[in-house]
């Protein structure tokens, strides 16, 4: 696995439809992540909040955290934990 500090969130921080976006990376065109398989998808959190700008809000959001926590990686995973500072999805 990564080296690099990464933040791992559930799921359901998003919203469905963005959760689902991740799978075929159709969110935003300079978005940076691979996803390990249709459950776990990961972010690079870059430096400037500025870069995140075309993505949804609750993408956003969980990023914005990470980039809070100084992680390198944000994992959105299906069983991952919920995280009291966000709110959730319908997933």
């Amino acid at each position: 696995m990564f080296q690099q500090p990464t933040l791992r969130l559930s799921a359901l921080h998003l919203e469905p439809r963005v959760y689902m976006d991740l799978s075929n990376w159709s969110l935003a065109p300079s978005a940076i992540g691979f996803s390990e398989n249709q459950d776990r998808h990961m972010i690079y959190v870059r430096p400037d909040p500025e870069d995140d700008s075309e993505l949804p809000g609750d993408l956003r959001n969980c990023l914005a955290l990470a980039r809070a926590r100084r992680a390198a990686w944000l994992l959105i995973d299906r069983d991952g934990p919920v995280h009291p500072e966000l709110p959730t999805g319908r997933i």
